[in-house]
């Protein structure tokens, strides 16, 4: 009889302890007041370790769902009922704080934080690339391959490959009705035109809306706006380099094109099976 007593009032302490423990403590701002009194509270945000004052900390109350941030000195201000409040504060690179605050009149309190530790994984720096090799690199030379120019806007249904020029950087137009561009700054003279090797003085035709290359036989061109090869020559503004296709050396091939007001016709075939082929447009 006397061990049972003894074990029931074992349980009632520990439940008391549990509930005590389980209390939450507040801390006091201001002097007793009577709940519901709007009241001005302030205070101070600061670095736990150092002192220093964390401008721009935001700190916000649960249960009213209001908030506000420190200012330059790191002084916030709330008006606020009088109370028992929740107030969370944070601030980038440092861990949130909870506080249980009971508001009893206007008063101040101060708050550190502590900042929040990150682990990051290993990250290794090399001052050589081995996949860089800087003697590839040519400045100022951009090369359009076959594919790319039939990707481009058709101009009055038709596939321009020096209309195409004018979408690159540096490059502009001299006008909506005529094929000739400036590139960096230059005149339309200054640019030299290659047409699988042959210079072209005149790559216009149609008052000047259509570039006279038929683009069913470009495999691509090649522009150099800065840093010409000298085994070019006579232009200072610019080259571009168009290449030819080759014929296919395996079988015939033809290909019609209809645009608004033009048309267009090429054919490609072997001559000699897998040894001489001819290409040939209009």
């Amino acid at each position: 009889m006397i061990f049972k007593l003894y074990k029931a009032g074992l349980i009632i302490c520990l439940l008391s302890l549990t509930r005590i423990g389980m209390a939450q403590e507040y801390v006091q701002i201001g002097h007793s007041n009577k709940f519901g009194t709007e009241v001005r509270i302030w205070g101070t945000i600061r670095d736990y370790e150092t002192t220093e004052i964390l401008i721009g900390s935001s700190i916000y109350i649960e249960e009213l769902k209001e908030g506000t941030s420190t200012d330059l000195d790191g002084i916030f201000e709330l008006d606020i009922p009088c109370g028992e409040y929740t107030m969370i504060t944070s601030y980038l690179g440092y861990q949130n704080d909870t506080t249980h605050i009971r508001v009893n009149g206007k008063g101040d309190i101060s708050i550190s934080l502590e900042k929040q530790t990150t682990a990051l994984q290993e990250v290794v720096v090399s001052s050589i690339d081995p996949r860089t090799n800087l003697s590839n690199v040519k400045m100022g030379v951009t090369r359009l391959s076959s594919r790319t120019i039939e990707a481009l806007p058709l101009f009055a249904g038709e596939m321009d490959a020096l209309k195409s020029l004018i979408l690159l950087p540096g490059v502009s137009t001299v006008g909506e009705a005529s094929a000739g561009f400036n590139i960096r700054g230059g005149s339309a003279d200054q640019n030299l035109i290659l047409f699988g090797g042959v210079p072209i003085y005149n790559p216009s035709h149609l008052f000047g809306y259509f570039s006279t290359f038929n683009s069913e036989m470009i495999d691509g061109l090649t522009v150099y706006k800065g840093g010409i090869p000298a085994r070019y020559g006579g232009r200072s503004s610019s080259i571009i380099d168009i290449e030819l296709k080759e014929g296919n050396l395996q079988k015939w091939k033809s290909n019609i094109s209809l645009g608004t007001i033009s048309a267009q016709a090429s054919a490609e075939g072997p001559v000699i099976q897998d040894r001489l082929s001819v290409l040939v447009s209009v």
